[in-house]
């Protein structure tokens, strides 16, 4: 096994899978299987480095590919500079570490595993561009946007009826028993709320 781990396109490959699996963790909004697989992987490319011995510094170029295309990520945001220059970043660092260690199978495997990520990537950040903007279908904040039935009112505060349950509220004077309203926002265990069809 530690003969195939040796192999330049073996580690190349190995910093490509590691690189999608951390990006899909920065893109989903839990910490999980993807980033802690990304690790192990990623330590499989170090490993592999290390014991084939030549200069390594080149793939440090896929570490700054992964940090650019994993900040773009974070920040939902999309960049014509970003994308590019990361695209380059992964595949100058990967054909730069198959020229120090003379291989030229691995120079290709950098090729071909730089244009998978340059495709892989806009998926993954419109995927987490998706999530980000989804509403809540959990907690408090799932609440925000339906409607609430008012079930006592006095001032600007009281208790509505929402999702079968009764929740303490915050609005507008003038709403009485019976009144809908709109969920508009929500903190801690109670509910902003806002006009409704009355």
């Amino acid at each position: 096994m530690s003969g195939l781990l040796d192999q330049p396109a073996v580690v190349i490959l190995a910093a490509a899978a590691a690189s999608v699996l951390l990006l899909l963790e920065v893109a989903l909004p839990t910490v999980g299987l993807a980033g802690s697989a990304g690790i192990v992987v990623g330590a499989v490319a170090v490993w592999g480095a290390h014991r084939i011995g030549e200069d390594w510094w080149p793939l440090l170029g896929i570490v700054a590919a992964v940090a650019i295309w994993g900040g773009l990520i974070a920040a939902h945001r999309a960049s014509t500079i970003g994308q590019p220059a990361a695209d380059l970043l992964f595949v100058a660092g990967a054909v730069g570490y198959a020229r120090t260690t003379h291989d030229w199978s691995a120079a290709a495997t950098a090729v071909v595993a730089g244009t998978f990520l340059a495709y892989v990537y806009p998926r993954i950040a419109a995927g987490a561009a998706r999530l980000s903007s989804a509403t809540s279908i959990v907690g408090m904040d799932a609440f925000v946007g339906t409607t609430a039935t008012v079930a006592d009112w006095d001032g600007g505060r009281g208790h509505v009826i929402a999702g079968g349950t009764r929740w303490s509220a915050s609005g507008p004077e003038g709403l009485a028993e019976g009144d809908e309203v709109v969920i508009t926002a929500a903190h801690g265990l109670s509910l902003t709320v806002g006009s409704g069809h009355g």
